[in-house]
């Protein structure tokens, strides 16, 4: 193999060719290898001071050397005299510990034997009245009629087993076409002492929700328009639209409405709106089998 002329350059420009003459590629660089350097630690060194080599630590583990000024240290006799601390320590305790538990048992032996002791048991409160003391902070002090008197929320929840909220406006045709069957029904049940019926309005006005009430002849209470109550209610049961027919039970909690999935209220499924008609109709059931008990108890 030969060099041709010319090939001075960089080795990845270099052209060659065959002892027959056949000229060959470009030649590919070879890099060498580079040696990895081992750390080789020293293996002993002897103390300015005199004494025992001292070995090298390892790489990367953390020792502790004791040093003197004056006079070197040996860790032998740091290590007996921690000892011999510890020993001395641990007897102290160990006699401490034995005359405690004498004078312990000594004061329980002269001690009187005691019986279990008496507890009262805690009075629970009825879940009624949590559930009525949270609708009132909820609801607010007052709930309005349709002619325009007001009424103490806690007494219109006092003693109640349902809570029923009808959302609902003037300005919803499909509320306009419920209410009447819902003020039939609450005709029905004016002495009822078991439920109570209130509408949670969304009018754009107090007239409005005013005007929706007498024109409807509702036999129910209101929370007064545009308070804290409607807000709280709103954003507690409420679903993402209306007519909205919700049941509260003892504890408050909704057991029935007009967003339902596997018998369920859903009211942040928009898509399992059933309506306030079927809700209804479930209620007025559970009254029934309700008054059938109560009769028979």
């Amino acid at each position: 193999m030969r060099w041709i002329a010319g090939s001075n350059g960089p080795a990845k420009n270099r052209r060659f060719e065959t002892s027959r003459g056949h000229r060959g590629g470009f030649e590919a660089p070879v890099r060498p290898k580079r040696l990895r350097r081992s750390w080789t630690p020293p293996r002993h060194r002897t103390p300015e001071w005199g004494g025992p080599p001292i070995e090298a630590p390892c790489r990367g583990v953390p020792s502790l050397i004791l040093i003197n000024a004056r006079r070197p240290v040996s860790v032998d006799r740091y290590r007996s005299e921690s000892i011999q601390e510890n020993h001395t320590m641990r007897h102290s305790l160990l006699t401490t510990a034995i005359l405690a538990f004498g004078v312990t048992s000594t004061a329980l032996a002269q001690a009187p034997a005691l019986g279990p002791a008496k507890t009262r048991p805690a009075q629970k409160t009825p879940v009624a009245a949590n559930a009525d003391g949270k609708l009132v902070k909820m609801i607010g002090p007052k709930l309005i009629k349709a002619d325009g008197t007001s009424v103490e929320t806690a007494k219109v929840l006092e003693g109640k087993k349902n809570v029923v909220f009808y959302f609902t406006a003037s300005w919803c045709g499909p509320c306009r076409r419920f209410t009447p069957e819902l003020v039939k029904f609450a005709e029905q049940n004016l002495d009822a002492k078991d439920f109570v019926l209130i509408m949670v309005g969304s009018d754009r006005s107090e007239q409005a929700q005013n005007a929706y009430m007498k024109k409807s002849k509702m036999p129910f209470y209101a929370i007064p328009f545009d308070t804290p109550g409607v807000r709280a209610v709103k954003m507690a049961y409420a679903g993402n639209g209306i007519p909205n027919l919700v049941v509260l039970d003892e504890a408050g909690s909704p057991i029935k409405g007009s967003y339902e999935t596997n018998g369920k209220y859903t009211p942040k499924n928009r898509n399992s709106y059933i309506g306030p008609q079927p809700v209804l109709a479930t209620f007025q059931k559970m009254l029934t089998e309700r008054s059938k008990k109560d009769a028979k108890g």
